[in-house]
């Protein structure tokens, strides 16, 4: 990972959406790749192991459960941290460590903050216990 310039996976169906994302992000110091499905997302995660953090809808067309499918990306990839963007209410969205939900609308600062806190969490815990 470069804590410097991580590189963000964009996954968004709607293509106007998804181009102001990757434009705030850019601007943000995050570098980006980008699809509009979860099936070319887990190919794009395959092509670029490099990539740190997946920020998808959580309503993708291709997929009718998208955190089955932020489930499926951390089984795979490990080190991989998924961000779903959602409408719905927080009540009843279950979180971990890997996964997180950011309700729309959203600020960029909030978005990029929370991907930080996922990124470096990991290694403040590994270097207070030792285990870097």
């Amino acid at each position: 990972m470069n804590i410097d310039r991580p590189l963000v996976l964009v996954v968004e169906d709607e293509i106007f959406l998804r181009m102001i994302l990757v434009a705030q992000l850019l601007d943000a110091g995050f570098d980006t790749v980008e699809c509009g499905n979860a099936s070319d997302a887990e190919f794009m995660l395959a092509s670029y192991p490099e990539v740190d953090v997946v920020i998808a809808d959580d309503v993708l067309l291709d997929e009718p459960d998208s955190r089955r499918f932020a489930e499926r990306v951390v089984a795979q990839w490990p080190d991989k941290k998924v961000v779903l963007t959602t409408h719905k209410p927080g009540n009843g969205l279950i979180e971990s460590e890997d996964i997180r939900y950011l309700r729309k609308p959203f600020k960029i600062d909030e978005l990029t903050s929370l991907m930080l806190e996922m990124l470096v969490a990991p290694a403040v815990r590994a270097r207070r216990t030792g285990s870097l």
